[in-house]
């Protein structure tokens, strides 16, 4: 973890515990860029998921193969809110 990571990680949380998706949204993806983490990825899907964008989240985990619970159970939670 970068020293970047850490304090961007806790923004972007603490905006979607406060329901703020494009502040959340517009933190992950720049935080994506820059680290390219499998623990970003998860951030930013997730970013997508809450704020109503469950295909873009879906693609974004598509795209990487990523075996962690956490990564898979979110792709499964966009998969039964496309079906």
């Amino acid at each position: 973890m970068t020293v970047l990571q850490e304090p961007v990680q806790a923004a972007v949380w603490q905006a979607l515990n406060h329901y703020a998706y494009l502040d959340a949204v517009f933190l992950a993806e720049r935080l994506y860029a820059e680290v390219r983490s499998e623990e970003a990825l998860y951030l930013l899907a997730t970013c997508y998921y809450r704020s109503g964008k469950p295909y873009k989240a879906y693609r974004l985990l598509k795209a990487h193969s990523c075996s962690t619970p956490q990564v898979r159970f979110l792709l499964a939670k966009c998969c039964v809110e496309l079906s």
